[in-house]
């Protein structure tokens, strides 16, 4: 498996990131921040928007869901970085937040892309309802407790994208993607715990 592939597996989880950086505090203005448009080809004249559309529904179930779920997983991990780097009362929060939007952000472009190669055409990301609840609620809070549910929200959203990642490995249909699961589990495990063990220090 390449770097690449890999480098796009481990970052699927929200907040899997290295360190909370201390640098110098930028807040993120939601204009800017948005995620950017993925660079995807145009399809080919002989297909249709409606064929485009049906490109991931023709997938096996399981290689269908789990490709929403990443994609879902990196929209929520920008929204809700945005808020952390706008709204958090520390240091180590809004940090986060900002590292989540940078690499999110990219990170969409790179499943785009990596999904084009495969020859699926991936729809608009959307976040689930569950991860739409939980963000609606952090943008009414304020303060320490919104550094709290944030961590919660980041730690709990990490344990659902591992089991994403655990279903594919051992019952995805197209054998690229269940590899790619597969392989990556190890490393992401080990990721996730360090990233909590810097959530709960905060």
């Amino acid at each position: 498996m390449s770097n690449t592939k890999l480098a796009l597996v481990l970052a699927f989880l929200p907040g899997a990131l290295g360190g909370c950086a201390h640098d110098e505090e930028t807040p993120i203005h939601r204009a800017a921040a948005q995620t950017r448009p993925a660079p995807s080809p145009s399809p080919s004249p002989s297909m249709s928007a409606s064929q485009t559309a049906l490109a991931i529904d023709s997938l096996p179930e399981p290689d269908r869901d789990f490709l929403r779920q990443a994609m879902a997983a990196n929209l929520a991990a920008v929204r809700f970085g945005e808020l952390a780097a706008n709204n958090g009362s520390t240091v180590e929060v809004r940090s986060l937040g900002r590292e989540m939007v940078d690499t999110h952000t990219g990170l969409t472009d790179q499943l785009r892309t990596s999904a084009n190669t495969e020859g699926i055409t991936l729809p608009l990301a959307q976040m689930t309802p569950k991860q739409q609840r939980m963000y609606d609620a952090l943008t009414l809070l304020s303060g320490p407790v919104f550094d709290d549910t944030f961590k919660r929200d980041v730690m709990e959203m990490q344990r659902d994208a591992i089991a994403a990642f655990q279903n594919e490995a051992v019952h995805g249909r197209l054998s690229e993607l269940a590899m790619l699961a597969n392989q990556a589990l190890p490393l992401i495990n080990q990721r996730v715990r360090t990233v909590q063990n810097q959530l709960q220090r905060m």
